[in-house]
């Protein structure tokens, strides 16, 4: 399966980490407000860094997101996700 990560924090990096190991995944693209620390992630992993959400989401490739964001921007990467057709984890509560 392969995936795209919407936030690039501690959080992010070890799910990109573990995509990593885990055979049959693949992460594509991430992307998060601040460029730089999804190019910290993006580098080592040699994905694409993504301006936005709206741009992951348009990669026909990603099947799945991953949500690392703070839960109180949960929703937007959730529904938008969603709304794409996209397979979507996220592992805490939706918050406002």
């Amino acid at each position: 399966m392969q995936f795209g990560l919407i936030g690039a924090g501690c959080i992010g990096g070890l799910r990109a980490q573990a995509l990593a190991k885990v055979s049959g995944t693949k992460l594509i693209a991430v992307t998060d407000v601040d460029q730089r620390r999804a190019a910290r992630i993006a580098t080592p992993t040699r994905v694409r860094v993504c301006k936005d959400i709206a741009e992951m989401l348009g990669l026909d490739e990603i099947e799945a997101v991953i949500v690392s964001t703070p839960p109180q921007f949960h929703e937007k990467g959730v529904l938008a996700a969603l709304a794409a057709g996209k397979h979507v984890l996220c592992e805490k509560p939706l918050s406002d």
